[in-house]
């Protein structure tokens, strides 16, 4: 593993504080064992996301090269269960971030680059569920495929994990993800005071390092998921930076991941920093009402880019 760069970490840790007195004085927690007895234990925990991504967008004609970018943004919750994450309940939006990032996506659209055009109708919220080996979606990339009366559309088989993760890509709560993040090499330091989920600041402690995306989808079946099943040859050697911070009773406060793609006709970039602000002892994710859901194979003549990785399939943009 490579250190984390220090751009990723004056990105995701703003308000680190030192504070040696304090950290003599807080042990640190085990954190395996923390996360294993929390997963073990059932329930859940809530989520608040953020991802900030960049693309360049050739429109059709030759009079501009536009370099666009979009912001996503997650609330929901993980239920968690034998074998980590077994359901999830989020709802997702896209936001254009000015008004030349959307001329620009429909250009592209138009052009043909169906992947930006799935970004759009996503400007709107969508909510997306997986529970009991289904993924569900709900929103306007749906409405074209649903027949009247559904509202939910049943898309795909789909592990417990699938509609929390994609944006993010580091599942913290796999034993095999946990137990290769959190080590003695990954920990960066004996803890800090930094501005934590809710707002104060409190103790915390780093762990970081950076992955091929190669290792990760050997390592992580969430990333195999999330990718689709499959990894291109020209996407091996990318890039996975990673953070974890955990509080003094091991439990993880925040997740980070940034990776990027700089090519001569590709360029996209994101960041996604998870935070975890609320455990349960009681978060089921039940599936929607089976009254409102119809079977369907996906967005109306468009791919299922609902995830910032899915940007990966994309072919280069149309010039």
């Amino acid at each position: 593993m490579r250190r984390l760069t220090p751009f990723v970490i004056a990105l995701v840790a703003p308000g680190l504080t030192a504070a040696p007195a304090l950290a003599e004085i807080v042990p640190l927690p085990d954190v395996v064992s923390a996360i294993t007895a929390r997963v073990a234990k059932g329930g859940g925990v809530t989520i608040a996301e953020k991802s900030s991504s960049r693309l360049q967008a050739l429109p059709a004609s030759d009079r501009m090269v536009y370099s666009a970018g979009f912001s996503v943004q997650v609330k929901g919750r993980l239920q968690l269960g034998r074998g980590g994450v077994i359901g999830s309940d989020i709802s997702r939006r896209i936001t254009l971030n000015s008004s030349l990032a959307g001329q620009a996506a429909r250009d592209v659209a138009a052009a043909g680059d169906k992947h930006v055009a799935s970004l759009i109708p996503q400007t709107s919220w969508h909510r997306w569920i997986s529970t009991k080996g289904w993924l569900y979606g709900s929103g306007n990339l749906f409405t074209a495929t649903l027949p009247e009366g559904k509202s939910w559309a049943r898309v795909k088989r789909a592990a417990g994990p699938d509609a929390a993760y994609g944006d993010l890509l580091v599942n913290i709560f796999e034993p095999a993800t946990l137990k290769a993040f959190i080590t003695e090499k990954n920990r960066k330091g004996r803890g800090h005071l930094a501005t934590g989920p809710t707002g104060k600041k409190e103790w915390q402690l780093m762990y970081a390092g950076v992955l091929t995306f190669a290792e990760m989808f050997k390592l992580s079946p969430t990333f195999r998921a999330a990718a689709n099943g499959e990894l291109p040859d020209a996407d091996r050697g990318r890039h996975l930076n990673w953070a974890v911070f955990v509080g003094k009773d091991g439990l993880p406060l925040r997740v980070v991941s940034f990776w990027e793609v700089r090519e001569k006709v590709r360029f996209f970039t994101d960041v996604t920093v998870t935070d975890y602000i609320g455990w349960s002892n009681r978060a089921a994710v039940a599936p929607p009402p089976a009254g409102e859901v119809s079977s369907s194979a996906g967005p109306a003549n468009l791919p299922e880019a609902d995830d910032t990785i899915d940007m990966l399939a994309a072919r280069p943009p149309l010039g």
